[in-house]
C-alpha cells in the first residue's frame, strides 16, 4: 500500500504477486517444491499487467515486450544455473520450479530485476545457510530450498526498484 496507494491497479498488482512470493515460499520451505500452476499464473498475471507495471519501462508496447523478454531470459539464466551446478557438484542444484518460478519474476521485474533478485537471493540464502550451519541446524551440503530466497529478492525489488537499478552501473 506505502508503494502504490494511489495506483489501484498496481496496488492490486503488487498484492496478488506478494500473495504469489509468500505461497511458493511457504511451499517450497515444507515440501520442497514450486507448483507449476503457481509460476505460470506469475508469467500470466505479470503479461497481463506488463502495460502499467511502471518497473518495465516507459512505454505499454515497451513494458509488454520487456516483461515477455524477461521471462524468457529468467528461465534460460536458471536453467543454465541449474546445468553448471549440476556438472560442477555432480547432484541437483536448483530445481524446475525455481526455473519457471525466475522465468515469472522475470514478467514482473524485467531482466535488471531479474539479476538483482539472484543477486539478493543468492546473498540471503547464503547467510542463512552459514547461520544454519553454524548453529548446528544443517550441514554442508544440506538441501536448502532457493525459492523463498528469490521470492525476498524479487519483493525486495518490487518495492524499491529505482535505488536497487543503480546497484548494476556499479558492476
Amino acid at each position: 500500500f506505502w508503494r502504490y496507494e494511489t495506483q489501484l491497479l498496481l496496488l492490486v498488482i503488487g498484492g496478488v504477486f506478494l500473495l504469489h512470493l509468500l505461497i511458493i515460499s511457504f511451499i517450497d520451505f515444507q515440501y520442497k517444491i514450486i507448483p507449476n500452476k503457481l509460476c505460470m499464473s506469475l508469467v500470466v498475471i505479470g503479461l497481463l499487467g506488463s502495460p502499467v507495471n511502471p518497473v518495465l519501462g516507459a512505454s505499454p508496447l515497451a513494458r509488454f515486450i520487456n516483461a515477455l523478454v524477461a521471462g524468457v531470459l529468467g528461465f534460460i539464466l536458471l536453467l543454465l544455473l541449474a546445468y553448471a551446478g549440476e556438472f560442477i557438484w555432480k547432484k541437483e542444484a536448483l530445481g524446475g520450479g525455481d526455473i519457471k518460478l525466475m522465468a515469472g519474476l522475470g514478467v514482473f521485474l524485467g531482466w535488471k530485476g531479474i539479476l538483482i533478485t539472484l543477486f539478493l537471493g543468492s546473498l540471503t540464502g547464503t547467510i542463512a545457510a552459514l547461520f544454519l550451519i553454524i548453529i548446528q541446524k544443517a550441514a554442508r551440503g544440506t538441501y536448502l530450498p532457493f525459492g523463498p530466497f528469490l521470492a525476498f529478492g524479487a519483493w525486495v525489488f518490487w518495492m524499491f526498484p529505482d535505488k536497487l537499478q543503480n546497484i548494476l552501473w556499479l558492476f
